[in-house]
């Protein structure tokens, strides 16, 4: 969600603003402004090695020292978000955009929280307020086509995706997110080449799963089993586990002509999700079809 490094020096220098650090010199001793920028300092260094419940304790008495610092809190915010205290970090990114009188950057970070909640209302209207400031912002307009799919407004989200991408060529999550509208669209080609091209800027055998899958899903619609089947068995092999790509997968090893294999793939999904609907319509499928095959010529 939010850059390590680049913005931490502005949290951590405080330069003389309207609010901030430097602002509470005149009230803080200096040793105290120093220790504050030492914790916060530490917090970064926690984030760094992935340590969040370090990055939480330290973010929260830098808060306590510097609270009207809109990075300092803005990161506090992030640390109690990654480990699962969702109302009381929003609370603290709302209280960060608020100070610092409604930084763009920070009001879209403010509506992907609320986009991951599942407030599509919040996270759009975030989305506006960004673009309204006449910034020029690619998450900005990403997080507005997010609202938009999820929405199922198609077209007006693709218009937001593709707006995103020209101002950020490469953005791997807009242009999966560009797959994805034009597969539910109906539209399987445009869906793989955007994919091809995605998949492309990753070296050989690198290639994100989710790419992988919706490339497995894309072939499929065109009739290349074949390929969708070595997409979606290399998204698995890597790590995607859901009972829907084991459902794709079974169903494109049965329609490549190979219903043994796709029966072995049905029986691990229905282990994993044993009510899970279009694996028991093509489970049934096959066992007609294989009664079927039995009956005397």
């Amino acid at each position: 969600m939010v850059g390590h490094r680049a913005l931490t020096c502005i949290a951590l220098i405080c330069l003389p603003t309207v609010v901030g650090c430097a602002g509470l010199a005149r009230r803080y001793r200096p040793d105290d402004v120093v220790f504050a920028r030492q914790i916060a300092q530490r917090g970064m260094d926690a984030v760094d090695t992935g340590n969040w419940q370090s990055a939480e304790e330290f973010f929260a008495k830098a808060v306590d020292i510097c609270p009207v610092d809109e990075q300092v809190r803005s990161r506090y915010a992030e640390a109690l978000w990654h480990r699962g205290s969702r109302r009381e970090a929003l609370e603290h990114m709302n209280e960060a955009v608020r100070l610092s009188g409604g930084d763009p950057n920070l009001v879209v970070q403010l509506g992907e929280m609320y986009l991951q909640t599942g407030d599509l209302g919040q996270a759009g209207q975030l989305a506006n307020r960004a673009l309204g400031s006449g910034r020029q912002l690619p998450n900005a307009f990403r997080l507005r086509g997010e609202v938009l799919r999820r929405e199922g407004k198609w077209r007006d989200a693709l218009a937001d995706f593709h707006r995103a991408l020209s101002l950020q060529p490469q953005y791997p999550e807009v242009q999966l997110a560009i797959a994805e509208v034009y597969y539910r669209e109906g539209r399987p080609q445009r869906a793989l080449s955007t994919l091809q091209a995605l998949a492309g800027s990753y070296p050989s055998g690198e290639e994100p799963p989710e790419v992988l899958y919706w490339q497995g899903l894309a072939c499929a619609a065109l009739g290349r089993h074949e390929q969708a089947v070595t997409h979606l068995a290399a998204a698995e092999t890597r790590g995607l586990q859901s009972a829907d790509l084991l459902c794709h997968l079974a169903r494109a090893r049965y329609d490549m002509g190979d219903p043994s294999a796709a029966q072995i793939t049905l029986e691990r999904l229905l282990e994993l999700d044993p009510q899970h609907a279009e694996g028991l319509r093509l489970a049934e499928s096959i066992r007609n079809s294989r009664e079927i095959a039995s009956l005397p010529k």
